[in-house]
C-alpha cells in the first residue's frame, strides 16, 4: 500500500513538473512559507504582548485586593486599641492608635489612586472614608472619656457602651462596603484571569502551528530535494543553493523560536515565583504558629498528625519526630484516650469541628488539663484534614474544683437538720471532694479544754470500723498534744506528705504503719477561737498545696459559725423545755393543793378550823382559784381572780364565772368544759378578758368536788395568766425566724465570697487567651483567606466577644457596682417595657393583661438596672408559655406602709418545688442555654433597692412573682 502511494505522489510530482517548472515553484513556495510565518510570528508576538498587559492588570486587582485587607485589619484594630487603653490605662496604647490612624490614611488615599479609573469603586471608598472619620471621632470621644470620667461611674460604662455600639455599627458597614468593593474587584481579577488565560492559550496555540508549519516546511523541502537529486541531477547546484537558503531561513526561525521559548521560560520564572510566594507563605504560618501562646496541630486525611508548632513540643518536652504520627497520643492520660478517639474518629468521618478536653503529660511528667478544638482544613475543594489548637484549662478545673467544695459545704449546712448530721455529710463531703480516703472529725469539749474524735469516714466500711474501735471517747489530745493537739492550739492548718517523717508525732506514726503516707489537718473556728478540727488522711504522698488548703480554711471558718448556731439553737430549745417544764410542775402543785383544799373543806365541823387555814391558804394563792357549782355558777373566788380579772365575790356570786361567761366562749366550749371537767377533768387555754374588756390568755385546769357519798357537788378551777409565757413563744418564734433568714443570708454571702475569687480568677485565667485569641485571629485575617475561612475567624471574634460578656456579668453579679438614681416613673416603665416584647407575645399566641394606674408616687431608683430585671422576669414567663397563655401585671400603690407592689403572673409549665428554692441562687438554670445569672441579677436588684421579693408557683398551673418596693429609700 505504501509502495502504490508513493509511486502515485512521484507520478503526480513528475506531472507536476512538466506541467510548471520546479525552478519556479520552489521559490514562490518558500516566500509563501516565509510570509506565512513572519504573520505568524507577529501575530504570536503580539498575544506576548497582551498577556504581559493581562499580567499587569491581574497583578493590579490582587494589589487592590490586598489594599481592602490592610485597611478592614486597621479598621477593626481601631476599637481593640480603644479597648485595651479603657481597660489597663496605657499610654501607650493611645501612640499605636495615632500610629494606626495615619498608616490608614495612608493606605486609604493609595487605594483611592489605585482605583481612580473606577467611578464605582471611588463613590464606595469615598463611602468607607466617611465611616472611618466616624469611627476616628466615636473612639477619640471614647479615650476622652476614660481620661475625664471615673471608670466605675454608670455615666462612663453608658458612654462606653453607646460608643462601642455605634463603632460595631459602623464596622459592620464597613465590612460590608469593604466585602462589596472586594467582590467587585475579585470579579474584574476573574475577568482579567479568563482573558489572560484566552491570551496564553492563542499564544500556545500559535506557537504550536508556527512549529507545525516549520516542520511541514523542511519535511516538504527534504522531500524536494530528494527527488530533485534522485530525477534531476543537473540541477544539484542550483538545489544545493536553494537548501542552504532553506537552511538559513530555518536558522532565522530557530532563532524566532528560541525567542518565544525563552519568553516561555520568563512565564515559567513568574510562576516559580508565585510557588515561593506561597512557600513564603506557610513559612510565615508556621512562624506565627510557632509564636502562638496556645499549642497547634496539624494531621493529614490520613488521620496521621504531621505537624506541631513549638509551644506543644515545649510543653511536652519532645521532639517532632517522635510526636509524629501518633507517636503524640502515647501522653494523653489512659483514663481520658477512649473518649478523645471516639471524639476525633466521629468528627473525622462527617468532617465536622470538634471540641474535647482530657489530660496531656508535660515535660515534667505531671497531668495537666487541655482543651483541644479541632476544624476540618480543605486545600481546593478536596479534604485535607485537621487543624487543631489546644489551651491550657489546669487552673479553671481546679478552681471548678474548689468551687464545688464550697457549694458542697454550703448546701450541706444548708440541708442538716442537726449537728450530728451535718457533721456526717460535711466530713464526707470535704475527704472526698479533695480526693483522699479517710476522715476524722474531732469536737472541742464545752469548756474547751481538749478534743476527743466524733465522726470518721472511710472510702472503705472496713477502715471505718477499725479506726471507730481505735479512735474512742477516752482518747483526748490537749492544747498541744500530738498532731491534733497542736492544731487545736495555735488554730492553723498543718500538712505532711509523709507521716513516717513526722517523728514529733506519735499518732501519725501508728497511721504511717497502718499504709497511710499523707495527713492534712483544717482548723474549725468560731471567729474567736477553734471548735472542731477535721482531718484527711491519704495513701499517697502527696505535696502541700497552699491554694486548696486557702479554700479548705475558709470552709472551716463557715463550718464553725454553724456549729456556733447550732448550739445556740439548742440552748434555746432546752431553754424552752425547762421553762414549760417547770410551768407543768407548777400547775401539777397548784392542782394537788386545790385538791387538798376541797377535800379538807368537806370535813366536819370538827376540822372547819382547818378549813379557814386553807381557805386563807387559798385566798393567798398567786394563781387564781375559784368554785362553782355544776351550773358554773360562782361560789368561790380567792384574792388573786380578783385582782386579776376585777370582779369582786359580792359582784359575781351566783352568777356565771367570767372566764366562761366572755364573748370569745362559745357555748359548744362550755358544754365541753363542763362535761369533761365531771368526768376526769379539763385542762387548756382560753382567750379571757378582764372587767375593763381588756382580753389575756389564760390557762385553765378544773376538777370536779365530791361529797361524802361520791357525787359530784362542785367545780374547782385554777386560772394562770400565760401572758408572759406566750410572749416568750412569740419571743422564741421570732428569733429562730431571724436565726433562718440570717442563715439563708450567711449561705448567701458565702456563695457570693465563693463566686467572687471564682470571678476574678475567671477573669484572669480566662480574659489573657481570649485577648491572645482575638488578636492572633485579627492577625490572620490581614492574610489571602477565602470566604469561608473568613467567615470562621469572625465567628471566632464573636464568640471572644460572647465569651467577654459572660464574664462582665459574673464580675457584676459577685460585685454590684454602685446604683445610678434617678426619679423613674415606674408605671411608663413597665408600659415600655411591655411594648418591647408585644411583637414577641403575638408570634407566641400570649395575650397581654396589665393594670397599672396613671398616679403612681414616683420612685427614686437605678432605671436601668429595673428594666434589665423587669424585662428578665417578662421574658422567663414568655419562654415558660411555649404553647401560648396570659401574661398578667398587675401594680397597686399601698399608701399606708408607703409601698408598691408589683405582680408579674404567667399560665405557663410552673417551677417545681424541687427547683423553687434554687431559682434564684447563681448558675442554677433549667434552659439548655444560659448560664444561670439572669434571676440572680434582677434579684441582687430588688435587694439592692430594699425590696422584697416572692415567687410562688405550680407545675402546669403558672408562676406568680410578687415584688415589694418602697416608695422612699433612704
Amino acid at each position: 500500500m505504501r509502495s502504490r502511494s508513493g509511486k502515485k505522489l512521484t507520478d503526480r510530482f513528475i506531472s507536476i513538473d512538466r506541467n510548471f517548472p520546479l525552478e519556479k515553484f520552489i521559490p514562490t513556495a518558500f516566500l509563501i512559507f516565509f510570509l506565512s510565518v513572519f504573520v505568524l510570528s507577529i501575530i504570536t508576538y503580539h498575544n506576548i504582548e497582551r498577556y504581559r498587559r493581562d499580567l499587569d492588570r491581574i497583578n493590579h486587582s490582587n494589589e487592590v485586593i490586598k489594599q481592602i485587607e490592610e485597611i478592614k485589619y486597621k479598621i477593626v484594630e481601631m476599637p481593640l486599641i480603644r479597648r485595651g487603653y479603657s481597660i489597663t490605662g496605657d499610654k501607650n496604647y493611645l501612640m499605636q492608635f495615632d500610629y494606626l490612624i495615619n498608616d490608614l490614611n495612608s493606605e486609604m488615599i493609595n487605594l483611592k489612586k489605585l482605583t481612580s479609573e473606577n467611578p464605582k469603586h471611588q463613590k464606595i471608598i469615598i463611602s468607607v472614608d466617611s465611616l472611618i472619620s466616624e469611627n476616628f471621632s466615636i473612639i477619640n470621644a471614647a479615650i476622652l472619656d476614660t481620661v475625664f470620667f471615673d471608670s466605675l461611674s454608670l455615666k462612663f460604662s453608658k458612654r462606653q457602651i453607646d460608643a462601642t455600639n455605634n463603632v460595631q455599627n459602623n464596622l459592620s458597614k464597613i465590612k460590608e462596603q469593604a466585602n462589596e468593593l472586594k467582590e467587585s474587584e475579585i470579579t474584574i481579577l476573574r475577568s482579567r484571569n479568563e482573558e489572560a488565560n484566552r491570551t496564553n492559550s492563542t499564544i500556545q496555540l500559535f506557537i504550536i502551528i508556527t512549529g507545525v508549519f516549520s516542520f511541514a516546511v523542511i519535511g516538504f523541502s527534504l522531500y524536494v530535494s530528494d527527488i530533485l537529486i534522485k530525477n534531476k541531477k543537473r540541477t544539484d547546484s542550483l538545489l544545493l543553493e536553494s537548501y542552504s537558503e532553506l537552511e538559513n531561513r530555518v536558522n532565522e526561525r530557530t532563532l524566532e523560536l528560541k525567542e518565544s521559548n525563552e519568553k516561555l521560560n520568563d512565564e515559567i520564572t513568574i510562576r516559580k515565583k508565585a510557588e515561593d510566594i506561597l512557600r513564603e507563605s506557610e513559612q510565615r504560618f508556621r512562624l506565627l504558629a510557632d509564636s502562638a501562646p496556645v499549642m497547634i496541630w496539624i494531621s493529614d486525611k490520613d488521620k496521621q498528625y504531621n505537624y506541631f508548632n513549638r509551644a506543644w513540643l515545649e510543653f511536652t518536652g519532645r521532639v517532632l519526630e517522635h510526636e509524629s504520627g501518633n507517636g503524640w497520643r502515647l501522653g494523653i492520660h489512659p483514663d481520658d484516650f477512649k473518649k478523645y478517639q471516639e471524639i476525633f474518629n466521629t468528627a473525622f468521618e462527617k468532617k465536622t469541628p470538634f471540641e474535647t478536653e482530657f489530660r496531656l503529660r508535660n515535660a515534667n511528667g505531671e497531668y495537666i488539663w487541655l482543651l483541644d478544638k479541632g476544624i476540618p482544613r480543605y486545600e481546593g475543594e478536596e479534604f485535607a484534614g485537621y487543624t487543631g489548637s489546644c489551651m491550657d484549662i489546669n487552673e479553671i478545673k481546679k478552681n471548678e474544683r474548689f468551687l464545688k467544695i464550697q457549694y458542697d459545704i454550703s448546701k450541706t449546712l444548708a440541708e442538716s437538720n442537726s449537728l450530728e448530721e451535718a457533721s456526717k455529710n460535711l466530713l464526707r463531703n470535704i475527704c472526698s471532694d479533695i480526693g483522699w480516703n479517710f476522715g476524722i472529725l474531732w469536737l472541742a469539749d464545752d469548756k474547751n479544754e481538749y478534743v476527743k474524735p466524733d465522726y470518721f469516714w472511710s472510702e472503705d466500711e472496713i477502715d471505718t470500723k477499725l479506726n471507730s474501735d481505735l479512735y474512742n471517747d477516752s482518747m483526748k489530745f490537749s492544747k498541744g498534744m500530738d498532731f491534733t493537739g497542736t492544731i487545736f492550739k495555735e488554730g492553723k492548718s498543718m500538712w505532711t506528705k509523709d507521716l513516717s517523717s513526722a517523728k514529733s508525732f506519735k499518732r501519725l506514726e501508728g497511721l504511717s504503719k497502718d499504709g497511710w503516707n499523707s495527713g492534712l489537718g483544717i482548723p474549725i473556728s468560731n471567729g474567736k477561737e477553734t471548735i472542731a478540727i477535721f482531718e484527711c488522711f491519704n495513701k499517697k504522698n502527696i505535696e502541700e498545696k497552699k491554694d486548696l488548703i486557702e479554700v479548705l480554711e475558709s470552709a472551716g471558718r463557715q463550718i464553725g459559725n454553724f456549729i456556733e448556731r447550732k448550739k445556740a439553737e439548742e440552748k434555746l430549745r432546752l431553754a424552752y423545755l425547762e421553762l414549760e417544764e417547770k410551768v407543768k410542775v407548777r400547775t401539777n402543785e397548784l392542782a394537788n393543793a386545790l385538791e387538798k383544799l376541797i377535800k379538807e373543806s368537806e370535813e366536819k365541823e370538827i376540822i372547819q378550823n382547818k378549813i379557814k387555814l386553807f381557805a386563807h391558804a387559798v385566798r393567798s394563792i398567786r394563781d387564781s382559784v375559784f368554785i362553782t357549782d355544776l351550773n358554773l355558777n360562782s361560789i368561790f373566788v380567792n384574792e388573786a381572780f380578783e385582782s386579776t380579772y376585777g370582779y369582786y365575790l359580792s359582784e359575781i356570786a351566783g352568777k356565771e364565772i367570767p372566764i366562761l361567761s366572755g364573748n370569745n366562749i362559745s357555748a359548744a366550749l362550755k358544754e365541753d368544759i363542763k362535761e369533761r371537767t365531771l368526768m376526769r377533768g379539763w385542762k387548756g387555754e382560753l382567750m379571757t378578758q378582764r372587767k375593763d374588756g381588756t382580753s389575756f390568755y389564760t390557762y385553765l385546769s378544773t376538777s370536779f368536788i365530791r361529797n361524802d357519798e361520791g357525787e359530784a357537788i362542785s367545780i374547782a378551777g385554777i386560772c394562770q395568766d400565760i401572758t408572759e409565757i406566750k410572749n416568750a413563744e412569740e419571743e422564741l418564734r421570732k428569733t429562730n425566724s431571724i436565726l433562718v433568714e440570717t442563715q439563708k443570708e450567711l449561705i448567701y454571702n458565702e456563695k457570693l465570697a465563693a463566686l467572687g475569687r471564682f470571678s476574678s480568677g475567671v477573669a484572669h485565667e480566662i480574659r489573657n487567651p481570649l485577648a491572645n485569641i482575638s488578636s492572633l485571629a485579627q492577625l490572620i485575617s490581614k492574610t489571602s483567606l477565602d470566604e469561608k475561612n473568613k467567615r470562621r475567624l469572625n465567628y471566632i471574634i464573636s464568640n471572644v466577644e460572647i465569651a467577654n460578656k459572660i464574664i462582665k456579668n459574673l464580675l457584676s453579679f459577685a460585685t454590684p457596682g454602685d446604683l445610678d438614681y434617678q426619679e423613674v416613673n415606674l408605671g411608663e416603665m413597665l408600659s415600655n417595657v411591655l411594648e418591647n416584647i408585644e411583637g414577641k407575645c403575638d408570634i407566641n399566641a400570649i395575650k397581654i393583661i396589665k393594670d397599672i394606674p396613671g398616679d403612681l408616687s414616683i420612685l427614686y431608683l437605678d432605671k436601668l438596672r429595673f428594666e434589665n430585671a423587669f424585662m428578665d422576669f417578662i421574658l422567663n414567663s414568655i419562654e415558660s408559655m411555649e404553647e401560648g397563655g396570659i401574661l398578667t401585671v398587675n401594680v397597686k400603690e399601698d399608701k399606708v406602709n408607703k409601698e408598691i407592689e408589683i405582680d408579674i403572673s404567667d399560665t405557663g409549665i410552673g417551677i417545681s418545688e424541687d427547683n423553687l428554692d434554687k431559682i434564684l441562687e447563681p448558675f442554677f438554670t433549667t434552659k439548655d442555654d444560659g448560664v444561670g445569672l439572669g434571676m440572680g441579677l434582677s434579684y441582687q436588684t430588688i435587694l439592692l433597692h430594699k425590696g422584697k421579693l416572692k415567687i410562688e408557683s405550680k407545675v402546669g398551673r403558672g408562676t406568680t412573682i410578687h415584688i415589694q418596693l418602697p416608695v422612699e429609700i433612704n
